[in-house]
């Protein structure tokens, strides 16, 4: 039995919050409960975070490079952690919070989305300080320090759970870490029923989700595109869902551009309030640029939706060029609204590729299939 070998299994992340890791994490811990597999949680809190403490320990994190502020966090929990943890399974978007596992000297094993490496590639330290994002520019300013902790922790972890097979490539091509623990099972989405969607191509609903602020997002971006958009198709409407600010640039930026009426900034909403967002949209269409994944792609596409996206890393992985939706170059905004257009010119194509968004989540996503390969890793690396 699994929780003979594993009494005491810790599962790590940053704090509980929105987005692919908390996703991660709620799914970990239902396919932990389902084999009745023990497991306690800590997490690493944000330093400007208000949440209740929901767990047994938490970390409390400061403006400094991500991995040093969780081998603090390790450093502080090695006693907890190490008695009477066997293991430890490091869930997140990137491999950071392995920094917790790392420090306290348990084994780990890590399911992770991207690398830390990887994603401040594409960060422009200029315009991160013009957002006031200043520990995403001080962790770009010390990039060699966070890399050369990433490495260590990437080298050390039993196994490497990667959510695709871009990050499988960064990993094995930016850390030379042994192909033989780094495993790639596809991605578990839960499709409920097919959605048979109506084509509408005179109002045509254009659907975003993700945080709208967030640099990598590239929201400047979309909107721009869809400006195009609205000029040929006048009736045409964008619904962004996702964490946004107050006084968040890229709403305003709607307005100037002269399309505010047309897009709906939902903010942060339920799953439920999410699910009809994706029963009610044509489209699905985001223009990050970089995606370790992509998870709201896979959401998207288990609704009928074909995607218009960017090439932006995860999403190579998942979108079939003129099949279940369209790769797009960065920037090349004339290509991504000439997409939406090749989608919506008529019944015939825009309902073949529907049924060919679903059908690739269908076979490629099984979330049984997954739960049998994350057990069997955790169970021969333990």
């Amino acid at each position: 039995m699994m929780n003979s070998i594993s009494p005491d299994l810790w599962l790590l992340s940053r704090e509980p919050g929105t987005g692919g890791t908390n996703t991660a994490v709620k799914i970990a811990m239902e396919i932990l409960a389902q084999a009745r597999m023990t497991y306690r949680y800590a997490y690493i809190k944000d330093f400007s975070s208000r949440a209740k403490r929901l767990n047994e320990l938490n970390y409390r994190s400061l403006p400094l490079p991500v991995y040093l502020n969780n081998l603090l966090a390790g450093r502080k929990w090695k006693k907890r952690l190490n008695k009477p943890a066997a293991h430890g399974l490091v869930i997140g978007g990137t491999p950071a919070a392995g920094g917790i596992a790392y420090a306290s000297g348990i084994n780990y094993g890590m399911w992770i989305g991207t690398t830390v490496r990887d994603e401040f590639r594409i960060i422009k330290t200029g315009e991160e300080i013009k957002n006031r994002d200043f520990s995403r520019v001080l962790n770009k300013i010390l990039i060699n320090i966070n890399n050369i902790a990433e490495a260590a922790v990437l080298k050390r972890a039993r196994y490497i759970i990667c959510q695709s097979l871009f990050t499988k490539d960064c990993i094995k091509r930016d850390y030379n870490v042994e192909d033989d623990k780094i495993f790639y099972p596809p991605f578990p989405i839960q499709i409920k029923r097919k959605y048979e969607k109506p084509y509408d191509d005179k109002a045509p609903i254009i659907l975003g989700v993700g945080r709208v602020d967030d640099a990598r997002k590239n929201y400047s971006f979309l909107l721009r595109a869809f400006k195009d958009l609205v000029e040929v198709r006048p009736s045409s409407r964008l619904r962004i869902a996702g964490n946004i600010s107050v006084d968040s640039k890229i709403r305003q930026e709607s307005v100037k551009l002269g399309i505010g009426s047309h897009v709906t900034f939902l903010g942060e909403i339920s799953s439920s309030d999410l699910q009809k967002e994706y029963e009610n949209a044509d489209i699905f269409a985001l223009t990050p640029r970089q995606e370790g994944l992509g998870i709201v792609f896979l959401e998207a596409m288990s609704y009928g939706l074909p995607v218009v996206t960017t090439k932006c890393g995860g999403s190579e992985g998942i979108i079939q060029d003129g099949f279940n939706g369209y790769l797009i170059e960065q920037n090349e905004l004339e290509q991504f609204t000439e997409s939406i257009e090749k989608i919506m010119e008529s019944k015939s194509k825009y309902e073949a590729m529907s049924h060919q968004a679903y059908r690739y989540i269908l076979e490629n996503h099984d979330p049984d299939k997954f739960s049998m390969a994350f057990l069997r890793i955790i169970r021969e690396r333990l």
